[in-house]
């Protein structure tokens, strides 16, 4: 494999400088002006078009993509965002009026979106072009000047990302580049918001740094992704999209589904389509298949193999083989005769990141629940199966970032869907307007007229606090459903009143 480039690391001096001059040109509020917004918007998405060669470049030095891979999950995903955004800033950013409570009124109540100021994105090596370029597109989208932080593990895509982001106006965005004395430094200043991808234990860091300065947080992080494989399934669908899904980038995706519980009447059938599906995928050997990634480094790809060998061999179905120089392990998975079986083992202990999977069968779907409920939130929970009450029992009885039935790992491409976790999974979403929304301080506003309502005030007589109460227990009643009524009062006694010559005219 092709050797990636050398990051040049970013000083103390450096960082700080950087973080000075967005604090600086987010006093002169630049981003305020929505044309503005735009611009740089277009600038970025001509500039990901200008460097797509070297963003695929970068995808196969730094994980063995292939270049139809790299389009669907970086160049693509990100542009279809930065098209949508535009295409609805105008909507967004305007004021949104609500209604006023009787009590304030006369007056009107509406809710600015304005930007938080500086905000950090700290992205994932994973999906280095999607976990930054595109939160530097929401972030900008809402008026804030941005500090990009790129994954160094992922060395050749946080170059060509940093060549991308020096085409917008340095005021709004900068690039810092570094390892863990970098991140702690950069920790160490006061942002206005914070979005990070990453591990839990990472997240943590970051909760913890931006907590000395109250600083909101978006965090994306990981999770066991639970999946539920019901009796009455279609079968190749499911095992189609289980695979796809797990295998994906090697596993290493937090939507990734991690442990497949199959009821008991299909589980041996579903675990050869399991195993057929993925000799199918990688044409019987993923080493030499185009369309099989690699992991991210040898540290890692260690640490997956740890995990292999230390798993009883009698519950390994398929795979097991690996290259550590090559970074390459084999999609793996283990089968286990009960959900007890695998509870206590160190495969089943936290996230894995890699291409093993397992599974066990379940005798009822309360089994499934209670089993998911005893471990950490999940950032994905998959369904497979039509089964309409079990879905719902699922739906209602668990939390997870996202709930899926009959797919996996897709709905991160919506526009339409918040893109987050819950718990240890994470806090807080982005993508859409629900990145525009998160990353933008929703500003209620309250303008009423120049009109004394004396009730109000002291002192409070006996018969101001009769008011008071019957006002306040009723806040629900509002100037604008007053005036709705008003109106509808008014067509009524008009009609009623004009009825007899209406008669008349229509007898005629």
């Amino acid at each position: 494999m092709e050797t990636p480039k050398k990051l040049k690391y970013d000083s103390v001096e450096e960082i700080r400088s950087k973080i000075n001059i967005l604090r600086e040109a987010n006093k002169k509020q630049k981003l305020h002006d929505i044309s503005y917004r735009k611009k740089q918007l277009n600038i970025l998405r001509a500039a990901i078009l200008k460097y797509e060669k070297e963003i695929h470049e970068s995808n196969k030095i730094d994980l063995n993509h292939s270049e139809f891979n790299s389009v669907l999950t970086s160049s693509n995903m990100v542009i279809q965002d930065i098209n949508y955004t535009l295409s609805h800033i105008d909507s967004w950013t305007a004021k949104r009026s609500v209604d006023v409570p009787i009590m304030f009124a006369p007056g009107k109540s509406y809710i600015v979106p304005e930007p938080y100021g500086v905000c950090l994105v700290m992205a994932s090596w994973n999906f280095q072009y999607s976990t930054l370029l595109q939160p530097v597109a929401q972030a900008i989208s809402a008026g804030n000047c941005v500090l990009a932080k790129p994954s160094e593990m992922a060395t050749e895509s946080a170059y060509v990302c940093q060549k991308i982001l020096g085409e917008l106006d340095p005021d709004i965005v900068q690039v810092v580049q570094g390892d863990a004395p970098q991140c702690i430094e950069l920790l160490k200043n006061q942002f206005d918001i914070i979005l990070f991808t990453g591990s839990p234990m990472k997240g943590r860091l970051i909760a913890e740094a931006a907590a000395k300065f109250l600083t909101p947080c978006i965090l994306e992080l990981g999770g066991q992704n639970p999946t539920i494989v019901d009796s009455n399934c279609n079968m190749k669908n499911a095992a189609y999209n289980i695979v796809n899904g797990r295998f994906m980038q090697c596993g290493q995706v937090c939507l990734s589904p991690e442990y497949v519980l199959i009821d008991s009447k299909i589980h041996k059938e579903f675990i050869e389509i399991l195993k057929q599906t993925t000799n199918e995928f990688f044409n019987g050997n993923a080493q030499t298949s185009k369309d099989y990634n690699r992991i991210i480094n040898e540290f890692h790809t260690k640490r997956i193999v740890d995990l292999i060998e230390n798993c009883p061999k009698e519950n390994l179905i398929c795979g097991g083989k690996f290259d550590i120089k090559d970074r390459y392990v084999e999609p793996t998975i283990f089968s286990f005769d009960s959900i007890s079986a695998f509870k206590d083992i160190n495969l089943s202990k936290d996230e894995i990141f890699g291409p093993i999977m397992y599974t066990a069968p379940y005798n009822n779907i309360e089994e499934c629940i209670e089993y998911i409920n005893s471990k950490d939130k999940p950032l994905a929970l998959y369904y497979f199966g039509s089964n309409s009450e079990n879905k719902k029992l699922i739906e209602k009885r668990t939390s997870s970032g996202s709930f899926v039935c009959n797919d996996s790992v897709v709905h991160f491409t919506s526009h339409y869907l918040p893109f987050g976790g819950v718990g240890k999974s994470g806090m807080s979403a982005y993508h859409g307007k629900f990145g525009f929304d998160n990353l933008s301080h929703l500003k209620p506003v309250l303008d009423r007229k120049e009109m004394l309502m004396t009730l109000r005030y002291p002192p409070y007589t006996e018969g101001k606090q009769k008011i008071m109460r019957f006002a306040m227990g009723n806040l629900n009643t509002t100037q604008g459903k007053i005036a709705h009524s008003i109106v509808m009062m008014v067509a009524l006694a008009s009609l009623y009143f004009m009825y007899p010559t209406l008669k008349n005219f229509l007898i005629r």
